[in-house]
């Protein structure tokens, strides 16, 4: 079995990873900010509700749209009744 290190620090994270960059310094290029990365969460984020869409069924989907699209904004008493 194996055994696994206690530390008492605070933030023991760091000191692990300021050994790793001084024993491998080109692991540095890796680190930073991905600018690809709202790219992917919009394209993650647009097939998942792509593929909740497909399975709903259209009329569903129909209704939903004439629902808010037609609905709310000819009729918008609807939503917001004036007082």
């Amino acid at each position: 079995m194996k055994e696994f290190l206690v530390s008492q620090d605070a933030e023991p994270h760091i000191g692990r990873t300021r050994e790793i960059i001084k024993k491998y310094p080109q692991i540095k290029e890796l680190m930073g900010r991905n600018p690809m990365t709202f790219a992917y969460i919009v394209g993650v984020v647009s097939l998942t509700i792509g593929t909740g869409l497909c399975f709903i069924g259209p009329g569903l989907v129909l209704g939903l749209v004439d629902g808010l699209c037609c609905r709310c904004l000819c009729q918008p008493r609807l939503i917001y009744p004036y007082p």
